[in-house]
C-alpha cells in the first residue's frame, strides 16, 4: 500500500474522530445541563414534601387545639347537654386523629365524602330483639351532621359522626343517654346496625 493512500486513510480516520467529538460536546453539555435540572427538581421537590409536611403538623395541632379549648368550654358550662357535646367532640376528636395519621387530609377527605354521600337521605331501621316487638325507624340525615328520627313511639333529634377507627357512624340523641350506630362499609341495600338497647338483630336499608 503506497504512503500515499495511508496518509489519505489515516486523514479520513482523523476527520472521522474529529467530527465525532464535535458531536459528542454538545450532547455532553446538554446531558450535565439535564442533570443540573433533575438535581434542581429533587431539591424542590424534597423542599415542598417538608414544607407540606410541616403546614400538615402546624394544622393538626391547631386543630386538636380547638377541639380541647371546645371541650374543656363544655365541660365548664357543665348540664347534659352540654357533657353530651363534650363527649361527642372528644370521640370527633379522636377519630380526627386517626384520619390525619392515617394519611392525612386529601384521600381521607375523599372517602369521607363518599361515606357521606351515600349516608345523606333517609334510611329504615329495623331491629330485632328476644321477648320484644320489632322495632322501627325512619332516619333522615343531613349534610351537616343532624338525623332525624321518626318512629311510633316519636320523633328524635341528634347529630351524626364518622368514626374511621371503630368502622362505623355513630348517631347521638338529644337529652338522652343512647346512640345508635351504622357499621361501615355503607351498602344501600342492606347495612348491619347497633343500638344502646342491644338488639339481636339490627338492619338499616337506604329508602330515599
Amino acid at each position: 500500500m503506497s504512503r500515499n493512500i495511508v496518509a489519505l486513510l489515516l486523514a479520513v480516520s482523523l476527520a472521522s474522530h474529529c467530527h465525532a467529538d464535535d458531536k459528542a460536546l454538545p450532547a455532553s453539555k446538554e446531558k450535565a445541563a439535564v442533570d443540573l435540572a433533575k438535581k434542581a427538581y429533587e431539591e424542590q421537590v424534597a423542599a415542598a414534601k417538608s414544607a407540606y409536611n410541616e403546614a400538615i403538623e402546624r394544622a393538626k395541632k391547631k386543630l386538636m387545639n380547638s377541639y380541647d379549648l371546645s371541650i374543656a368550654a363544655a365541660m365548664k358550662r357543665g348540664g347534659g347537654d352540654a357533657l353530651d357535646l363534650a363527649n361527642q367532640l372528644n370521640d370527633e376528636k379522636k377519630s380526627m386523629a386517626v384520619l390525619i395519621e392515617s394519611g392525612g387530609a386529601p384521600a381521607q377527605t375523599s372517602a369521607a365524602a363518599s361515606i357521606k354521600k351515600t349516608l345523606v337521605g333517609t334510611w329504615l331501621l329495623v331491629g330485632v330483639k328476644a321477648g320484644s316487638a320489632p322495632w322501627a325507624s325512619e332516619m333522615t340525615f343531613s349534610q351537616e351532621g343532624s338525623v332525624l328520627s321518626r318512629s311510633n313511639s316519636g320523633n328524635a333529634k341528634g347529630t351524626w359522626m364518622l368514626e374511621p377507627g371503630k368502622k362505623q357512624i355513630i348517631l347521638r340523641w338529644e337529652g338522652a343517654d343512647t346512640w345508635d350506630a351504622l357499621k361501615l362499609p355503607l351498602n344501600p341495600e342492606l347495612t348491619m346496625a347497633e343500638s344502646h338497647f342491644g338488639p339481636d338483630l339490627m338492619v338499616a336499608r337506604k329508602i330515599r
